[in-house]
Order: C-alpha cells, then structure tokens, then sequence
C-alpha cells in the first residue's frame, strides 16, 4: 500500500521528536481508551519513516511498545494533571 502525500504529511514537519503520554497505553486491565491508546502508539513504533518516540508511562513499559528509536521515560507521581 502506497501513502499518499497527504497521508504522510506529518512527515514533513520539522519534528525531531514526538513525546506521548503512554499512561493509558501501560493499563493492566484495557478498556476502549487504553486499547486506543496501546493500538496507536504500537502502529506509530512500527512505521519505518518516523522520528524517534518517547513515551511516557505510570508503570513499567509494556514490552510491545518497544522497538528502535522507542525512548521510555517513567514518571512515579500520582497524578501530574486531571
């Protein structure tokens, strides 16, 4: 499958680095928010074009969401925002 130009416009923008908040992602037990969260940030690790991630998570990183130019960042506080 080819992308389009348009499909891979946030290529061209001048990021160096893309920073997610993976709390969700890291959940043990998943509802629709975490799975959405765990499925997005797995399809981003998996493209080859990309710049590098780092996640930021509550817990330990779920092996899954491992990959090259994948940083991880644990964060311990209770709660930083909400």
């Amino acid at each position: 499958m080819s992308l389009t130009p348009r499909d891979r416009c946030w290529l061209t923008m001048p990021a160096d680095w893309i920073a997610i908040d993976a709390s969700r992602a890291g959940a043990t037990a998943r509802t629709g928010t975490e799975w959405y969260s765990f499925e997005l940030i797995r399809a981003l690790i998996g493209l080859d074009d990309r710049p590098p991630l780092t996640l930021y998570h509550r817990l330990t990183p779920d092996a899954a969401l491992d990959g090259s130019h994948v940083h991880h960042r644990l964060i311990r506080q209770r709660r930083l925002w909400t």
